[in-house]
């Protein structure tokens, strides 16, 4: 769980989340992901990403499923599909 900013690249073979007052400059690598808060940069799931609130993706947007509340937006491209993420 991130609540704060935080300027570097997230990568987690479980989930994260990112609370509504949760900044990262950087990219977010994982399995899920439920995003409350802004992201700016890429933001590869390879499960479920989630995007509540008033929660902004400033990126672009690997996963295989998507689920975006009315009051959340992003800013690119979005690809969907099975194991698009590959974890070193």
């Amino acid at each position: 769980r991130i609540d704060g900013v935080l300027k570097g690249n997230v990568a987690s073979k479980a989930k994260i989340l990112l609370g509504p007052e949760a900044i990262v400059e950087g990219d977010i690598i994982a399995n899920q992901a439920d995003i409350l808060g802004r992201v700016l940069g890429k933001v590869s799931v390879n499960d479920l990403l989630y995007l509540h609130g008033k929660a902004v993706i400033e990126g672009n947007i690997h996963t295989s499923k998507l689920q975006i509340e009315a009051s959340a937006s992003f800013n690119g491209a979005c690809h969907m599909g099975a194991n698009v993420v590959e974890f070193g």
